[in-house]
């Protein structure tokens, strides 16, 4: 049960708000966008059948997610397969979603309305079947109006479960990377802290060899920390996506099953005399005839024993509850302690293997029991070292620091990734999905407090020329030198952001029209000065720019970016190399299709 070492995945839960799939669709209107929201319920299903859209079938039938596939599902060349589909109402149109797969374990390929946006693991039977992956990817596309679709194809490989048995987390995109980022900030947290216990009872076996419990406690420690790497948020899957699956499963499974006895051993030698050598060897067989299935047969066997050595682990539980009473009555000090860390870990052990049964819909707390359990365990032992307390006082103190020092490498890697999410790469600019999260705070608060802001798009004239005479890596000098130069020649508070390909996104708070173009004009003229050097001759580059103001009006974000749009067009139009104001007159009467 609870010493099976089910993976723990974090403890920030997606959000509460009572939303269902009914029928294959769900409704966000009204939703906050700075939710997560498990997308659980009856989706669209299709056995036996890998589809982009709804549209491409009229037998869809109903299958819960989270949940197993049935018997049912028809196998073609060997594979259990089918597509789940999802339609979802009430998306802000143009807005970055993202969806969050679960641990599936399977192959599976990711489309939002129709559109291809990620897979995981490798189809492949025609050379030894599928090549599954259980990392947990993050997946984006920008909503459409009215509805939109959320496709995923799933073929089950050599395993005993198959389908989406673990929810699908949904929200925006940055809600999404941010809660995923919280998620195995908090794991690692964790699993640095059990790794880092480890560290202490082997150390302070070290300190005192004759302590083989503290020896056992440091073993069961970093078993559970081996496992929890490979399970939970799946953080090493998704960054080292090479690893090969099965192999980590193999090693995951063994963990768990080696640190069954080792728990039992650490408990006997923690109460001397009270249990013989009779219940460690039956447990230390049963363990390794699992382990051997683990090595020898293909997942989907060792799978199944898996579920059945759950089994043999509830036996444990009455035989350490017997331990820990015959330790109370013969008078050991630290019992009750003892009691309440065991206790901790039972609950959040059977919490987990309900959630992973789809019994209950919570979320992995393995690791947070097992953090408690050894933490009764260090006060315990405390009893048990007060002739060597100066030394463990001193390796409790090397402890915390280790612990405040990874908990600030946690944070200065949380900022990093923060910093790399805004920027973009070439040119250091910030991003087109930063930028208009400031604009709009800029918009916001000139509305709210007065005053006035000019808005720019620069578009680098004939760009794509540039590319195809001079190279690709002429261009990318070019979108270099642009970021370079309005680094160093705007404001502070001015802002500037990468839009597209060669188009750029300027705004300068509290500046008129006449100053904002003053400004522009200087750019224009700096950037169409400096002579760009590439193996066939040197050149240089211009842009066109087109410029609205903004006064605390009505208009919305896209309006006031229609605006500059317009008279950029206006510029490009005249002759290039030049600005443009934006004023109503430069509006179209019909829509035209633009070329750079």
């Amino acid at each position: 049960m609870l010493l099976s070492g089910f993976s723990l995945s974090a403890y920030a839960a997606p959000s509460g708000h009572d939303l269902r799939v009914q029928e294959g669709s769900i409704s966000l209107s009204g939703s906050p966008s700075s939710v997560v929201l498990a997308l659980s319920g009856e989706w669209n299903f299709l056995p036996g059948q890998l589809v982009r859209s709804q549209s491409d079938s009229k037998n869809w039938t109903r299958l819960r997610v989270p949940g197993e596939w049935s018997r049912a599902v028809s196998p073609e060349n060997g594979l259990e397969l089918g597509t789940y589909a999802l339609s979802i109402h009430g998306l802000e149109p143009g807005t970055m979603y993202a969806v969050h797969l679960g641990e599936i374990g399977a192959v599976a390929r990711v489309f939002a309305n129709g559109r291809f946006i990620g897979k995981t693991g490798e189809l492949n039977p025609e050379h030894g079947g599928p090549e599954i992956s259980f990392a947990r990817p993050i997946y984006s596309f920008n909503a459409r109006q009215g509805i939109n679709e959320i496709t995923v194809q799933v073929a089950n490989g050599d395993l005993a479960v198959g389908g989406i048995w673990q929810n699908i987390l949904f929200g925006t995109a940055d809600t999404l990377y941010q809660h995923r980022l919280l998620r195995s900030a908090l794991e690692m947290f964790f699993i640095g802290g059990i790794f880092l216990l480890g560290m202490y009872y082997f150390w302070v076996y070290l300190l005192w060899p004759g302590q083989h419990s503290s020896m056992l406690l440091a073993l069961y420690s970093f078993l559970v920390a081996l496992k929890s790497v490979f399970s939970g948020q799946q953080i090493l899957f998704t960054a080292i996506p090479s690893i090969p699956d099965v192999l980590v499963i193999r090693l995951a499974h063994l963990a768990t099953v080696v640190a069954v006895p080792v728990l039992l051993q650490f408990f006997r030698y923690l109460y001397p005399g009270i249990t013989g050598k009779t219940g460690i060897r039956l447990s230390c067989s049963v363990a390794l005839l699992q382990s051997l299935i683990i090595v020898f047969f293909p997942p989907h066997v060792f799978q199944v024993t898996a579920f059945m050595y759950h089994g043999v682990i509830t036996l444990h539980v009455p035989y350490v509850a017997w331990i820990f009473y015959r330790a109370r009555k013969r008078g050991d000090s630290g019992v009750p302690i003892g009691v309440i860390g065991f206790a901790v870990l039972l609950l959040t052990g059977t919490n987990d293997i309900l959630h992973d049964q789809g019994v209950i819909q919570t979320t992995y707390m393995w690791n947070i029991g097992f953090f408690c359990f050894l933490f009764a365990q260090s006060i315990l032992q405390a009893y048990r070292f007060r002739t060597i307390n100066e030394e463990s006082e001193r390796v409790k103190l090397n402890l915390k620091q280790a612990v405040a020092k990874r908990t600030a490498q946690l944070t200065r890697e949380r900022n990093k990734l923060s910093q790399i999410a805004k920027t973009d790469g070439l040119t250091g600019l910030h991003n087109r999905r930063y930028g208009m999260e400031q604009l709009q705070k800029e918009l916001n608060r000139v509305r709210r407090y007065g005053g006035c802001m000019v808005v720019a798009l620069i578009d680098i004239d004939n760009f794509k020329v540039i590319n195809d005479t001079h190279g690709h890596l002429a261009g990318d000098k070019v979108l270099t030198r642009i970021g370079t130069l309005f680094t160093e020649e705007l404001r502070k508070v001015d802002f500037s952001a990468r839009w597209g390909g060669e188009e750029f996104l300027l705004f300068f708070p509290n500046t008129d029209l006449e100053n904002g173009k003053i400004v522009l004009e200087k750019l224009r003229e700096s950037f169409s000065s400096h002579i760009f050097h590439s193996k066939s001759e040197p050149f240089t580059v211009s842009f066109s720019y087109g410029l609205s103001d903004f006064n605390g009006g009505k208009e919305g974000i896209e309006e006031v970016l229609q605006h500059c749009d317009y008279a950029l067009y206006h510029a490009k139009e005249t002759g290039r190399n030049r600005g443009a104001i934006y004023s109503e007159a430069l509006q179209p009467i019909t829509s035209l299709e633009r070329q750079s």
